[in-house]
């Protein structure tokens, strides 16, 4: 037996009080190569449900987009459970596993397995409180922050200049990124400061669960706008960052302030579909343009707005976006 096979038993054993005779899956010498150079798999009984154990080889290269293409492909010759085991996990992998439904297991850390209502995590005996999501200010200032290169400290004066907010605004910001250990604040001199760690990828993990879709309403419109406080959004955008192709009318983002100026000064015909719109509108609850570069929205508020697209190459587009990211 491997040693991810005995973790997984002793895993099993300390949290469901069962062991499982896991053995080789037969079928797998059979299986396209792609499938056997990703994983190693094998079959168990689990709760009394035939389930497929499908180990990762590595760990770092499967996205969970793939990971579910993969799953899909084996449900072709496994009709039962799959269940994806691997030996560690971020807590970004962990949520989009977790929204494309994709069953597993890491053992002594986490088990999601949807199919027998379990879902438990690290210190899974704690009962933990339903997270806020973030206001906009504390949004931007998170997403400000991660964008920066070397900058790991700010201060009030320093926020405020770059994205307009009142300080006030700033203020309740840097509680809550506090509350959320985030970020810690200190008081320099006569002004409060917030302080962010290093790794920008774990503080981008950590962040998921409090940042909220950037967009409050969209507009299909065939009417021509002003453009000048707007940037390319949508798949429009991540047509910039990725392969897909984007759609035929263009989807634009616009802050709540000046799309009122806008409402003002131009008449707008809303269309109801797709078909016939030159531009999908974006009203976001914070300013697209602050992080904005080229004229499209950065890779972070893109994400934010697109990773509850149930669209698989959509889904696959925003795996390779975010691995060229240099954090």
């Amino acid at each position: 037996m491997y040693p991810l096979h005995i973790k997984l038993n002793d895993y099993l054993c300390e949290i469901l009080a069962i062991r499982v005779h896991i053995q080789k899956w037969e079928v797998a010498d059979s299986l396209p190569y792609y499938l056997q150079d990703e994983f190693s798999f094998f079959s168990c009984e689990l709760l009394n449900i035939k389930c497929l154990l499908a180990f990762s080889r590595d760990d770092t290269k499967q996205t969970p987009a793939q990971i579910k293409k993969y799953f899909q492909t084996l449900g072709n010759y496994w009709a039962g459970e799959i269940v994806y085991v691997r030996n560690k996990i971020t807590a970004f992998e962990r949520k989009r596993l977790i929204e494309q439904k994709v069953s597993f297991i890491v053992p002594h850390n986490q088990m999601y397995l949807p199919i027998f209502g379990i879902e438990l995590r690290e210190y899974f005996h704690q009962i933990k409180n339903k997270r806020s999501k973030f206001r906009p200010s504390t949004q931007a200032i998170i997403v400000s922050f991660l964008l920066s290169r070397i900058q790991f400290e700010f201060s009030i004066q320093e926020i405020a200049g770059k994205t307009g907010y009142t300080k006030m605004a700033i203020s309740r910001a840097f509680d809550e990124l506090q509350a959320s250990g985030l970020a810690e604040v200190a008081q320099k001199g006569r002004e409060r400061v917030i302080r962010f760690g290093e790794d920008k990828r774990a503080i981008w993990n950590q962040s998921l669960d409090y940042t909220r879709n950037p967009i409050k309403k969209r507009i299909l419109t065939d009417s021509e706008i002003d453009r000048t406080n707007t940037v390319i959004s949508g798949m429009s955008a991540l047509s910039h960052y990725s392969m897909i192709a984007p759609n035929q009318y263009e989807t634009i983002a616009i802050s709540g302030k000046a799309w009122k100026l806008i409402e003002q000064d131009f008449r707008i015909t809303i269309v109801p579909i797709p078909d016939v719109a030159r531009y999908e509108i974006e009203i976001w609850h914070y300013d697209p343009t602050l992080f904005a570069s080229h004229g499209i929205v950065d890779q972070l508020s893109l994400y934010l707005c697109l990773r509850n697209n149930e669209d698989e190459r959509v889904q696959l587009s925003l795996d390779e976006m975010m691995r060229h990211i240099e954090w």
